[in-house]
């Protein structure tokens, strides 16, 4: 059980404002699923906040450098609205870069699978 924004947060999909870094990294590792809320009333003393109860359930092992995505993961999201092209300049020396198929788009619009594609691209 989390704070209810962060719920949110984990759980986002790729055009929403929530989704970010930690979408996309906890999302990589493991399927989520939202179950339920659980109102602020029910605790004693109450607090400001709602609170939210979800699932995590772990994924196959990944095979790419975890290390490398969560820098990839990590740059693209501190610019989020700069295209990828131009918040991973990092990458920008590497021969096979400029032949990633998704360098228009910026982190916000990347799915989960596309940001394990786009590390894998980057590592060869």
């Amino acid at each position: 059980m989390f704070q209810k924004e962060v719920v949110k947060r984990i759980i986002s999909d790729k055009g929403n404002k929530n989704y970010g870094i930690l979408s996309v990294l906890i999302q990589t590792f493991y399927d989520v699923k939202y179950l339920f809320t659980v109102n602020k009333k029910v605790f004693s003393p109450m607090p400001n906040v709602k609170s939210a109860v979800f699932s995590l359930k772990k994924k196959k092992d990944i095979y790419c450098n975890k290390n490398l995505l969560f820098q990839c993961v990590k740059i693209a999201f501190n610019q989020r609205r700069k295209k990828l092209k131009n918040s991973l300049q990092l990458f920008h020396h590497l021969p096979n870069f400029y032949k990633i198929p998704f360098l228009n788009k910026r982190a916000e619009e990347l799915s989960v699978k596309e940001f394990l594609q786009l590390t894998k691209e980057i590592e060869i």
